[in-house]
């Protein structure tokens, strides 16, 4: 069995195991402060869903976007294609699937879904954010919409390798700098918050195989 069946594989049998969830999301989070999850208010928090991309074409890739910069809580921050939920999505994943559409030009079928994982609290926004799992071995085209300055291909192995892994200070839109953040690096781009706390979710999965 080659490696990319290997991970298509192990991928699927996901849901038949339990995530590590918040000990690998605490790892990456900078708002993190103690070892209790935060729980965010059911009624209060808004909804949003991300497509976690794992495009095997040629190499194993992640697919994320450079958001555009604007004045809200995440502009020019890098993350996974998505949003909040709108009244015409039949559910999350949908949400998850519109989203990564309308602002990649990517269009995912549920026969590509793998597994959720692990919902996400980000206290800045007030965002309860679901991620859902794909698999996909197609070439895929992009075309970016006004939310996403361009879209960036995250090697697999980039995530794997520790030396990836830091603590940089970042500067917030409003003018906050958040020190020693810890983040992973690729190129010239900082992967910190939900985003890398996610990504740190993956990793500690796939380092199980």
């Amino acid at each position: 069995m080659n490696d990319q069946n290997k991970l298509s594989l192990f991928l699927k049998q996901l849901k038949e195991h339990d995530l590590p969830g918040f000990d690998a999301h605490v790892e990456l989070t900078p708002y993190r402060t103690s070892i209790t999850p935060p729980i965010a208010p059911a009624k209060q928090a808004r909804e949003g869903s991300v497509a976690v991309i794992v495009n095997w074409h040629t190499k194993p890739v992640l697919v994320l976007t450079r958001r555009a910069a604007y004045d809200g809580t995440h502009g020019g921050q890098i993350s996974f294609p998505g949003g909040k939920m709108e009244d015409g999505d039949a559910d999350r994943m949908d949400a998850a699937l519109r989203e990564t559409h309308e602002e990649t030009g990517i269009a995912l079928n549920r026969d590509t879904f793998v597994a959720a994982l692990t919902p996400i609290y980000i206290p800045p926004s007030n965002f309860m954010v679901y991620p859902f799992l794909f698999f996909t071995q197609q070439q895929l085209s992009y075309t970016p919409n006004h939310e996403v300055d361009y879209v960036v291909e995250f090697p697999l192995e980039e995530l794997m390798n520790d030396s990836n892994f830091s603590k940089t200070d970042i500067k917030l839109g409003n003018g906050v700098i958040l020190k020693n953040a810890p983040c992973f690096l690729f190129g010239n781009e900082i992967i910190w918050g939900a985003t890398a706390a996610m990504l740190n979710e993956l990793k500690w999965i796939i380092r199980k195989m």
